[in-house]
Parts: C-alpha cells; sequence; structure tokens
C-alpha cells in the first residue's frame, strides 16, 4: 500500500513540474499562480502546498527527477572520472532548451539547486573541510556550466569533460 502512495505522489509531483514548465513557456514564473498552476496539472492547491513551498522548489524538484530519468542506473562508480563527466554534460547538453527556458527566466538559482542536489547532498557531508571544498567545487563546475550553456553548448561534452579534469587537476596539485 505504501509503495502506490509513493508512486502517486511522484506522479502528482510530475505534473505540476511538467505544467510548470509549460506555462514558463508562456510567461514568466512570477506570473504563474499557484490556481493556474494545479489547475494546468488538474491537481488541488493543497496537494502543491503538502508538497512544496514554492514554485521554485517544484522547479528544482522536477530538474532533479529529470536527471535522474535521463542518468538511470548508469551513473554509478564503475564509470571512469571523464566518463561520468561525458556524460553529465551531455544531460546538460540534451536538456539545452530547458536550462536555457530556466536562464532566460532568471531562475538560475533554481539549477544550482538542483545540481547542488544531485552532486552534493548535504546529509553526507560530515566535517567543515569538506563541506567548503564540496561546495567549492560545486560552484566552480556550476559556473562553467552555465556559460557552456549560455554558449549554447559549442563544445562538445568530451571537450567540457577534459577542461572540468583539468581544472580541478591543477587545482589538486597547488
Amino acid at each position: 500500500m505504501r509503495k502506490k502512495v509513493i508512486e502517486t505522489t511522484e506522479m502528482l509531483n510530475k505534473q505540476m513540474g511538467d505544467a510548470l514548465i509549460e506555462l514558463l513557456k508562456e510567461k514568466p514564473i512570477s506570473k504563474i499562480s499557484i490556481e493556474e498552476l494545479t489547475k494546468k496539472a488538474d491537481v488541488g492547491r493543497a496537494t502543491f502546498f503538502r508538497h512544496f513551498d514554492s514554485k521554485e522548489d517544484l522547479l528544482s524538484y522536477r530538474l532533479v527527477e529529470i536527471y535522474k530519468e535521463y542518468m538511470g542506473d548508469s551513473f554509478d562508480a564503475s564509470y571512469s572520472d571523464i566518463e561520468h563527466s561525458i556524460k553529465f554534460f551531455n544531460f546538460y547538453r540534451d536538456t539545452l532548451d530547458l536550462h536555457l527556458l530556466l536562464l532566460n527566466n532568471n531562475l538560475d538559482s533554481v539549477i544550482f539547486e538542483g545540481f547542488r542536489k544531485v552532486l552534493i547532498p548535504l546529509e553526507e557531508q560530515s566535517d567543515t573541510d569538506s563541506i567548503y571544498t564540496t561546495f567549492f567545487t560545486a560552484y566552480g563546475l556550476f559556473g562553467v556550466i552555465l556559460k557552456w550553456i549560455k554558449n549554447g553548448c559549442k563544445e562538445s561534452s568530451e571537450e567540457m569533460a577534459k577542461l572540468c579534469r583539468d581544472l580541478l587537476s591543477y587545482n589538486n596539485q597547488k
């Protein structure tokens, strides 16, 4: 019974996230009401507020889910660092339209929050040095990804993976 509730909740959250993305194609997030969103998603207002504090929280959730759908089970420790990186950059290339939509709506923070949730879950951080090192690396990588997206992903995923590997190697050599 519990599994069915979880599946239903995930389905409703997906519906709301997809509805919000569709509405963003028509107007800025500030002009989208919760009523309009829930009507488009065919869910009640209470459903939205039971799971999310804001439209931005919903978008962040949906980005993480899209990422998980894209990566599936293939993003694991059996891949080399360069293979992880290439697949990671492929995700951003393949979802370029969505990320440009968010950037054009000044939702960089939503992209970063989804990015952070995927790469650096806070509950896994234990010591202060580890937390700061992780955030330092994440913000640098996020800056590279944003610039790459804004440039239309002109460089290949392989080129970007190598660039980041070289940058991180350089940083670790210092």
